[in-house]
């Protein structure tokens, strides 16, 4: 034998299964865009808080105080 593979055609169950593997993985891969997108937004918040923070020497309880109307607004 020369080693060679071949082909046959994948059987009608199975080529079922793999598209709906295939399009579970593709609803995953948005789901994880979606989420990486809003961790970026959470991420970019979080550091203007700090800068505010930081510019203004405010302590925790400062910060929760004068950014939660802000946050619960958004």
């Amino acid at each position: 034998m020369n080693g060679a593979v071949v082909g046959f055609p994948t059987p009608a169950g199975h080529q079922a299964e793999l598209n709906y593997i295939y399009g579970m993985v593709e609803e995953l891969s948005r789901q994880l865009a979606q989420n990486q997108r809003a961790l970026e937004e959470v991420v970019a918040g979080v550091g203007q808080v700090r800068n505010r923070a930081r510019s203004q020497s405010l302590g925790n309880e400062d910060i929760i105080a004068a950014n939660s109307e802000e946050i619960r607004g958004e």
